[in-house]
């Protein structure tokens, strides 16, 4: 999977993050979000393509309503 972009959080009980892959056969992305170890980013963004939960695209669009136009 082809890395297109990923975000980084932090606090003091440790690092998360947010990465959008895209498949090389599909080109269909998705968004996966994990807890990391914060010591490596490369194996980081690996470790959440694999092993992340998927965080879909509808939930980000309610974030964005939730946020913006205080949606419910």
């Amino acid at each position: 999977m082809k890395v297109i972009e990923v975000v980084w959080f932090t606090n003091s009980r440790g690092c998360y993050g947010i990465v959008v892959g895209e498949s090389e056969l599909t080109k269909e992305r998705k968004a996966f979000i994990s807890l990391v170890s914060g010591n490596d980013e490369v194996s980081d963004t690996q470790y959440a393509l694999e092993y992340g939960a998927v965080f879909p695209v509808q939930m980000a669009q309610r974030l964005v309503e939730l946020l913006t136009q205080g949606g419910t």
